[in-house]
């Protein structure tokens, strides 16, 4: 009788091991499987962050390429202004003359 008992302890023993491998090979395959995952969810965010920074760098860029030719426009408006006037100071201080 306990050489039955001693054999039956044993296999549940082994058996008890065994399912304590099944369960941590399927735990460490799930936790894998949830790293990847999650790995690749980060780096669709990152990717769409990314393009989105792009597109935002690309406005930026050109509502600065605007604001200099307006800038540009505006010193030869004022440079004009500027010729006119001491132009027109000329042709006062000539008459006067």
């Amino acid at each position: 009788m306990t050489a039955k008992l001693d054999a039956r302890e044993a296999d549940i023993a082994t058996r008890h091991s065994q399912i304590q491998r099944e369960v941590t090979e399927l735990l460490d395959a799930e936790r894998a499987k949830l790293l990847a995952s999650a790995q690749k969810n980060a780096e669709q965010q990152l990717r769409e962050k990314m393009q989105t920074s792009d597109a935002e760098m690309k406005q930026l860029r050109e509502r600065l390429k605007q604001a200099q030719k307006s800038e540009l426009e505006l010193q030869k408006q004022q440079q004009e202004l500027q010729d006119r006037a001491k132009s027109l100071e000329l042709d006062v201080a000539r008459k006067i003359n």
